[in-house]
C-alpha cells in the first residue's frame, strides 16, 4: 500500500515540477529523486551494474572537454554553471535513479500511473474548454497552455504503450483507441502539432501492422472524433493546429543558418559553439531539432550519450529480442515528432519519463544478455 502511495506521489510530481521549482530547474521533484537514491541505496542496498557505471563515467568524460572549452573561449555567467549543473544532474543523478526506479517497480504499475494521469491531465483540458482555470492559461494564439509540465512526454508515452499492448493481444483495440483520443484532446486544447503527427503516426502504425484494413476504420474515427472536439471552438481559424499548422517556416531557416555555420566551422561538431551561445542571426533561437540543439551547446559526443540516457528505445530497434524491438519500434514512431520539432530539455517533469521508460528498456536487454550467455554455458 505505500508502496503504491509512493509511486503515485512520485508520478504527480512530474508534472507538477514546473510549479514547485526551488531554483533554475531544480524543483520538488529532484529532491525527491535524490531522497528515493538515497534511501535505496543506504537501506535496499540495490546494486548497480558496472556497465552502467561505466557509460555514466564515459558520458562525464566527454562532457569535460566541453566545460572546458566554454572556461575558455565563451563569457562564463551563471547561465552557462546552472546550465551543466543540470546536465550534469541529469547524466548522473537522474540516470541513477532510472535505473534503481526500474528495480524496485514493475512497468505495468508504471505504466498504469502515467494512464491515470492522462487520463486526470485530459480531464483537466476538457474543463478548460468551457471554465476558466487558474492552471491553464490562453496564451492568445489559439491554444490552451498548462502551467504544469511534461504533457508532450505524458501523452508519447500512453499512445507507446497502449500501442504496443494492443499489438501483443495484451489490450484491445478501443483501450487503445481511446488513449489516441485522449491525446487528440490534449492536441486541440494546447496546439501541440508535433503531438497531432505523434497521434498520427502511432495510429497509422499499429493498425497497419495489426490488421491493414483496420487502419481504414481508424482514419475515419479520427476524424470524426477531431471533427466534433472542433466544434468546441466558435472560430476554428484562431486555432494554433490549423490556422498554424504548416506555417513555422522560420524554423527551416534556423536549421539551415545552423548548419551554414557548422560547414564553416565543421570542428565545433566536437565541442558545440558554447552552451546556449548559437542563435540564429534574425529569430535569435537555437535549431527545433533536439540532434541539432545538443550539437550546438555540446557537441556530438555529449549528444550521443544524452541520447543514449533518455532515448535508448532508439538503439534497442537493432536488438535480436522481437517484443523488445517491438515496443521500440512502437515508442520510436510515437516520440521521432518530439525528437525532430522540440528542443532538447533539462527540466526533468518533460524527459524523466523518457529516462524511466529507456532504463526498462535497458533491463530487458540487461536479462536477454544473460540469459544468452547462459545458454552459451550451457551448450559448452
Amino acid at each position: 500500500m505505500i508502496k503504491n502511495i509512493n509511486l503515485y506521489f512520485f508520478i504527480l510530481l512530474i508534472p507538477l515540477s514546473s510549479l514547485l521549482t526551488l531554483f533554475g530547474n531544480f524543483s520538488a521533484l529532484d529532491i525527491y529523486i535524490l531522497f528515493f537514491l538515497i534511501f535505496l541505496l543506504i537501506f535496499n542496498k540495490i546494486e548497480i551494474s558496472k556497465h552502467s557505471l561505466k557509460t555514466i563515467l564515459a558520458g562525464n568524460l566527454f562532457f569535460i572537454p566541453v566545460i572546458i572549452f566554454n572556461v575558455l573561449f565563451t563569457q562564463l555567467d551563471t547561465n552557462i554553471i546552472e546550465n551543466s549543473v543540470q546536465f550534469l544532474f541529469l547524466l548522473n543523478i537522474v540516470s541513477i535513479f532510472s535505473i534503481l526506479f526500474v528495480e524496485s517497480y514493475s512497468f505495468e504499475s508504471f505504466s498504469k500511473g502515467i494512464k491515470t494521469l492522462s487520463l486526470i491531465i485530459t480531464s483537466i483540458f476538457l474543463l478548460s474548454f468551457f471554465f476558466d482555470l487558474p492552471i491553464v492559461k490562453d496564451d492568445g494564439t489559439g491554444r490552451l497552455l498548462p502551467i504544469f509540465s511534461g504533457t508532450a512526454s505524458i501523452y508519447i508515452f500512453v499512445l507507446g504503450v497502449s500501442g504496443f499492448q494492443y499489438l501483443m493481444n495484451q489490450k484491445n483495440f478501443f483501450h487503445f483507441f481511446f488513449f489516441f483520443s485522449l491525446t487528440l484532446i490534449a492536441v486541440i486544447a494546447t496546439g501541440q502539432r508535433s503531438m497531432l503527427l505523434s497521434a498520427l503516426l502511432t495510429i497509422t502504425y499499429v493498425t497497419w501492422k495489426k490488421r491493414p484494413m483496420l487502419l481504414l476504420l481508424s482514419i475515419a474515427l479520427s476524424l470524426v472524433f477531431l471533427s466534433s472536439l472542433l466544434v468546441l471552438y466558435a472560430d476554428n481559424s484562431e486555432l494554433r493546429i490549423i490556422g498554424r499548422l504548416v506555417s513555422d517556416s522560420e524554423r527551416i531557416s534556423i536549421i539551415m543558418y545552423f548548419l551554414s555555420d557548422l560547414i564553416y566551422k565543421p570542428w565545433l561538431l566536437l565541442f558545440g559553439f558554447g552552451i546556449e551561445e548559437w542563435m540564429d542571426p534574425y529569430w535569435n533561437q537555437e535549431p527545433h531539432i533536439q540532434f541539432l540543439h545538443l550539437i550546438a551547446d555540446y557537441g556530438i559526443f555529449v549528444m550521443f550519450f544524452y541520447l543514449l540516457f533518455c532515448f535508448r528505445f532508439i538503439f534497442s530497434i537493432f536488438t535480436s529480442d522481437e517484443s523488445t524491438k517491438l515496443f521500440s519500434w512502437v515508442f520510436l514512431v510515437a516520440s521521432s515528432p518530439h525528437l525532430l520539432f522540440h528542443t532538447y530539455s533539462l527540466e526533468r517533469g518533460q524527459v524523466l519519463i523518457f529516462f524511466i521508460v529507456s532504463a526498462y528498456i535497458f533491463n530487458l536487454l540487461k536479462d536477454e544478455d544473460y540469459e544468452r550467455m547462459n545458454n552459451v554455458k550451457n551448450i559448452n
